[in-house]
């Protein structure tokens, strides 16, 4: 579909309002969403703290620390299917 002027691409061939609408709400619900984890993980770390009588630092700290450690074991995971594929390959072609 071609347009001759920003009027006509707006106006969508007449079905603008329903096509634009839906964007509209299609975003607003994705901003919305992001908006509404942030603020459930801001209450969770102050909850967190308020359990542990921690700083927010420290909570932020234990977060990263295990993060840290969740990415060391994907990437251990990751080695591991290598090396298992490696071998099934190696295995594969002794078979042939």
């Amino acid at each position: 579909m071609s347009w001759l002027s920003y009027q006509d691409f707006f106006a969508m061939g007449g079905y603008g309002l329903y096509v634009w609408g839906s964007y509209s709400v299609f975003f607003s619900f994705i901003i919305w969403e992001v908006l509404y984890v942030f603020s459930r993980n801001r209450a969770a770390i102050k909850l967190h703290c308020a359990q542990q009588k921690l700083s927010p630092q420290r909570a932020l700290e234990q977060d990263q620390a295990f993060e840290r450690v969740v990415a060391a074991t994907a990437e251990k995971s990751r080695t591991v299917l290598t090396h298992y594929d490696v071998l099934s390959q190696n295995q594969a072609s002794q078979l042939r």
